[in-house]
């Protein structure tokens, strides 16, 4: 017998949903199901590296830039700064050089002291947050790249 999607989801044992858009990652989400059988830390923690652990030439790649850029496991901050998020092919370079000093304060503030890895995908907003990090004697680095990464999305 052929069920719509509406009896299909009726029909269906549990319906698991996730926002990953939320401050928490969807935690409170998760946390306010009757039927979590665990906590949101027991099954999120290990899941990403469990589905995207990367290959071993990947994996290299990050070993030799976290020891290039002295990153220890859950010794330093990260900034990820999306300059060219969703349709978005061009932002003012003022307010990329403001959102890429945000990260590094934020990340700085919340970690004090600690060495600070910015990633983007944008090679102007990468330049402006190893020039605040140098102007403000703060430890930033960076993967260094000569041109704008591809973006699958857009290129």
């Amino acid at each position: 017998e052929d069920l719509d999607r509406k009896s299909y989801i009726k029909s269906s044992a549990s319906v698991f949903r996730l926002k990953l858009q939320t401050a928490d990652a969807g935690e409170s989400l998760y946390a306010s199901q009757p039927d979590s059988f665990s906590t949101y830390a027991d099954v999120f923690h290990g899941l990403f590296r469990a589905f995207f652990t990367p290959v071993p030439r990947l994996q290299a790649t990050i070993d030799q830039k976290m020891k290039e850029h002295h990153l220890v496991p859950g010794e330093y901050a990260a900034v990820h700064l999306r300059n060219k998020y969703g349709r978005r092919a061009w932002r003012h370079p003022n307010e990329t050089i403001a959102l890429a000093m945000n990260g590094i304060n934020c990340a700085s503030a919340i970690f004090p002291g600690a060495n600070i890895y910015f990633a983007a995908d944008d090679k102007f907003a990468v330049t402006a947050a190893n020039e605040y990090g140098r102007q403000h004697s703060l430890p930033v680095g960076s993967f260094d790249f000569q041109d704008d990464p591809i973006h699958i999305d857009k290129d």
